[in-house]
């Protein structure tokens, strides 16, 4: 989740109150970092993951070590934003390909 500020670190420190282990997303390491920790803080477990979902690259590499520290993902939820423009990730993954290309 784009749990590095706003609506996605909201939602992840209320799944953690639940008792859910948490793989917290965002494209910037030291605020997923600082979110994980206070988490971790609470008593409840947090993992960093840092990638842009605007880049699905660097994606599968922090899901499969989301999935290597917990053994599965049971929930994910996905906040994120890119300059305030609204459109799906397959939206965004075809303009970014279509621009580098």
């Amino acid at each position: 989740m784009g749990a590095g500020s706003g609506i996605g670190q909201g939602t992840a420190f209320r799944w953690a109150r639940t008792g859910a282990r948490i793989g917290a997303l965002s494209r910037t390491p030291a605020k997923i970092e600082k979110v994980a920790a206070d988490i971790e803080g609470t008593g409840n477990a947090a993992l960093p993951l840092a990638a842009n979902v605007a880049d699905p690259a660097p994606l599968e590499p922090a899901i499969k070590q989301l999935g290597a520290a917990y053994g599965r993902i049971d929930i994910v939820a996905a906040h994120a934003g890119v300059n305030g423009m609204r459109a799906s990730l397959e939206d965004l993954y075809r303009w970014r390909t279509g621009i580098t290309r």
